[in-house]
């Protein structure tokens, strides 16, 4: 049998007494198992994003990459609300940790295109509050109803 320490900060003690309890003499068995649980639900979050990779572009013609990994719910949709600026198309991404990923773009593709802007939400009514349109939100939520349950890490 092979042996592992681990450390334990201060703050954590209390979570430790309490699962000592519940695991009983067999502490060790406890933790294997939940860690065990952990690795399958990480790999299983990690199967369902790919590493996404956009441009944005700034008024002056500069531009930065900026990568994260998620999945897109919707990609270059116009939107059809009055208040919307015209000619923008719109993606929507759930990131691994929950957040909602905006990316727009001025043109028809994203890799040459006047403008383009990303903003990350903690949620779909942050994104509403910042003046995303309406109708490409209720577009990219209508397909998390698909998605399994996701563990975040917040």
């Amino acid at each position: 049998m092979t042996r592992k320490n681990i450390y334990i900060r201060e703050a954590d003690l209390e979570i430790w007494e309490r699962a000592k309890k519940m695991a009983g003499k067999n502490i060790s068995a406890f933790v294997t198992t939940a860690v065990r649980r952990l690795v399958k639900e990480q790999e299983a979050i990690r199967g369902l994003h790919k590493r996404i990779t956009i441009k944005e572009v700034f008024d002056d013609g500069s531009s930065i990459k900026k990568s994260f990994f998620g999945r897109w719910l919707v990609e270059r949709l116009e939107s059809n609300d009055p208040d919307a600026d015209k000619g923008w198309q719109w993606s929507v991404a759930l990131t691994q940790r929950g957040k909602v990923a905006v990316f727009r773009f001025l043109g028809k593709n994203p890799k040459n295109c006047e403008k383009a802007r990303f903003d990350y939400f903690e949620n779909v009514s942050e994104a509403v509050e910042a003046g995303i349109p309406g109708d490409i939100l209720a577009a990219a939520t209508e397909k998390l109803g698909d998605d399994p349950t996701i563990e975040l890490d917040i």
